[in-house]
C-alpha cells in the first residue's frame, strides 16, 4: 500500500486565500484553495494576533487581510493579543 505524504504548506498572504476560490475534492484527495500561486491545500501564514475570542480561536491580520484561527484539538493556545504568530494548517 502506497504510503500518503503530507502536502507542502505554501506560504501565502491572507487575502490570497480570502479571494481564492475553494475546490471541496472527494475521498483522500485534500482540498485545496486555487490561488495565483497555484492549489493551496496546507499555508503557512505570518500574522499578528489582533483579537482573541471567548471560544479560544483567535483573529490574526498579516497586513494584507484578517481571519478567524481555530484548531480542532484540545489544546488550548497561551496567545496575547499582539504576538506575531507563524500558523501552518489547512484552509476550510
Amino acid at each position: 500500500m502506497e504510503r500518503q505524504k503530507r502536502q507542502i504548506a505554501k506560504k501565502i498572504r491572507i487575502s490570497d486565500l480570502i479571494n481564492g476560490k475553494y475546490v471541496k475534492e472527494g475521498g483522500w484527495t485534500p482540498n485545496y484553495i486555487v490561488t495565483e500561486y497555484g492549489n493551496v491545500s496546507r499555508v503557512n501564514v505570518l500574522a499578528f494576533v489582533v483579537a482573541k475570542n471567548e471560544d479560544g480561536s483567535f483573529l490574526i491580520d498579516d497586513g494584507s487581510a484578517n481571519i478567524n484561527v481555530r484548531s480542532f484539538d484540545e489544546n488550548s493556545f497561551d496567545i496575547d493579543v499582539g504576538s506575531l504568530v507563524l500558523i501552518i494548517g489547512r484552509p476550510r
